[in-house]
């Protein structure tokens, strides 16, 4: 009689459908654990036809070499007889500990490893296999094709670019006819669109750009704010970017990028458009800061007084 059931080995592992076989024997009784196949495991393999079946030579040159490599011939070599090493070496190991605590486990005994079989008539065997199958290399049927095979017509790549003139070439042609700053390399577009869309455009472009990455949390917003910023001051752009970033300083990421890096209003003393003063600049930057340190003079002038 056997027991059929389900074995989980693990928490997270499929179910197991399990066969439990009763081993009794002098020594110990137990029960030996056997996985079953699923229904849906149980399936038709459908396997490669044999283009050639084999020649009676070639069987018998098989059945010799199997037969030359029979363990069960080896008496030294029977499963019943043969030591489990990893068991083995635990006891050795527990052994020693309990005879002499302080010292190191000895090294393993190559008496404990399964020495290899020699066999005796192994050597023809092989032989035999080999001389029945030949291995042939076979050559690559495709034919290899040529430049010469693909291009039939004379083509003289000399008079062709002759005819190309330096004129025909137009850099419009090779970068497009739009250009417009994406929010991956702004900084590299920004340079492009200056040169292509002039200074004011590519300027307005990057506001665009920076106000897209502030609203989606973007990267390169740092290192936009400081190309426009020293754009718009060497070009004469100066009111473009003081009223951009008088309405991009309500967001706080550009209030803390901004104030970190003393990143500001353009003054006159940067560029001569500006209508904005230096002191004026450092108090938008700082504002907060400076109206403290008024209330703090006010309130030390009230106490002299």
């Amino acid at each position: 009689r056997v027991a059929i059931t389900a074995g989980v080995k693990k928490v997270d592992a499929p179910v197991q459908l399990c066969c439990l076989v009763p081993n009794v024997k002098d020594y110990c009784a137990c029960l030996m654990m056997v996985q079953l196949p699923f229904a849906n495991d149980i399936r038709k393999a459908e396997l490669p036809r044999i283009k050639a079946a084999p020649t009676e030579e070639q069987l018998s040159a098989v059945d010799h070499l199997i037969s030359s490599m029979d363990l069960s011939t080896k008496p030294e070599f029977k499963s019943s007889e043969i030591p489990n090493f990893d068991i083995q070496r635990r006891f050795e190991c527990v052994t020693h500990k309990v005879l002499h605590p302080n010292t190191p486990f000895p090294p393993t005994s190559s008496e404990m490893f399964l020495k290899s079989p020699k066999f005796e008539n192994i050597d023809s065997a092989v032989k035999a296999c080999t001389a029945v199958f030949p291995i042939v290399k076979e050559e690559d049927k495709r034919k290899k094709r040529t430049a010469g095979d693909m291009f039939t017509e004379n083509i003289d790549i000399n008079n062709i670019m002759k005819k190309v003139k330096k004129e025909d070439i137009n850099l419009d042609d090779l970068l497009g006819s739009e250009v417009k700053i994406g929010t991956a390399s702004p900084v590299q577009d920004f340079l492009l669109a200056q040169n292509k869309l002039g200074p004011k455009v590519a300027c307005q472009q990057l506001c665009e750009v920076i106000t897209s990455l502030v609203q989606h949390d973007g990267d390169h917003v740092l290192d936009c704010m400081r190309s426009l910023r020293e754009c718009a001051a060497r070009e004469g752009l100066s009111q473009l970017f003081n009223e951009f970033l008088k309405d991009a300083f309500t967001h706080r990421t550009v209030q803390k990028i901004c104030r970190d890096n003393n990143i500001s209003l353009i003054h006159r003393e940067e560029c001569s458009t500006s209508t904005v003063s230096a002191v004026e600049s450092d108090i938008f930057l700082k504002g907060d800061e400076i109206m403290e340190e008024m209330e703090d003079e006010d309130d030390d002038l009230l106490d002299d007084l």
